[in-house]
This record gives C-alpha cells, sequence and structure tokens, in this order.
C-alpha cells in the first residue's frame, strides 16, 4: 500500500503523549501516569482523553499529593508561592517545571 505525501503530512500532525508528559484541562495542568499511581497519591484522573496513546490505564493526574502528602505536584508557573508555599525538586516525576509545592 502506497502512501501519499497528504497522507504524510495529515498523520504527522498527529499528537501522542507518554507517561510523564505534562497535560491540561481548563487551563490546570497535570501529568500524564498510570490511574493507580494517581490514586495513590490523592491525585484527581477522572478526565479521559488527556494522554492521547497511552493506553486506557494512563490519564491526566491532577494535583497528586508529594513530599509524604505535605504538597502537591504542579508547575512553577502555578500560584503555589502566592499562597505562601515554596517549591521542592525531585518529588514529582515529569519536567523541571513540574515540582512539589509545599506550604501553600
Amino acid at each position: 500500500m502506497k502512501l501519499s505525501i497528504f497522507s504524510l503530512v495529515a498523520l504527522s500532525g498527529l499528537a501522542y503523549a507518554a507517561v510523564g508528559d505534562l497535560c491540561s484541562s481548563n487551563g490546570a495542568w497535570g501529568i500524564c501516569e498510570p490511574i493507580s499511581w494517581c490514586n495513590e497519591r490523592g491525585g484527581n484522573s477522572n478526565i479521559q482523553n488527556l494522554c492521547p496513546g497511552t493506553g486506557t490505564s494512563v490519564r491526566c493526574c491532577f494535583s497528586p499529593m508529594c513530599d509524604s502528602g505535605r504538597g502537591f505536584c504542579t508547575t512553577t508557573s502555578s500560584r503555589c508561592r502566592e499562597f505562601g508555599g515554596q517549591f521542592i525538586s525531585g518529588k514529582c516525576p515529569g519536567p523541571d517545571n513540574y515540582k512539589c509545592c509545599v506550604g501553600a
């Protein structure tokens, strides 16, 4: 079967996520993780289809707890510091701009 140039261009526009990628809904940021991981950390993974290509056991997890329950994972662009919190590195999965907000 031959693929036309149009087909290749159309297919290249598809976006897929991976475990550990950031995801968002209505301005809130989360992280693509297994539902079980999210539930164990008290996060919210109720919204489907925010992590395309990861399968049914992975969803966008919003505000999972971190640092032994003292904080929650969020992007560093969030209002953590405005509410008296501080970011701690190494407590959340994902990219460098997704950290544990403690004390907010």
